[in-house]
């Protein structure tokens, strides 16, 4: 695919993780319209451990980041690289898997 089919793979999967973030409860940093391809800015919520979130998920071989930002609490998910739909799919599974286990509802 060449330049453009990264760019479209990476859109498609950018998109999965949006729309399955925000089915969970998850808020964008930035609004769709705004948003590159590339990695997405999530705010965490409320009474949030970021690490206990992480080291679930790691554990689950999915990796996330933390956020870089000074005036709020963020994550970060990466959409671009060897990754495909399915592994986008399989990210938010495993998200809602360890929320479960940790017994956090989004809000």
């Amino acid at each position: 695919g060449g330049i453009q089919g990264r760019y479209q793979r990476y859109s498609n999967n950018c998109k999965i993780i949006c729309d399955g973030m925000r089915d969970i409860g998850f808020k964008q940093l930035l609004p769709n319209e705004l948003q590159a391809p590339i990695i997405i800015t999530f705010m965490q919520p409320k009474n949030f451990n970021f690490n206990q979130f992480y080291d679930a998920l790691s554990q689950k071989d999915f990796l996330i980041y933390p956020g870089k930002l000074t005036v709020a609490d963020t994550f970060r998910i990466g959409c671009i690289g060897n990754l495909y739909e399915q592994d986008m799919h399989d990210t938010i599974d495993a998200i809602k898997e360890v929320l479960n286990e940790l017994q956090f509802r989004v809000q």
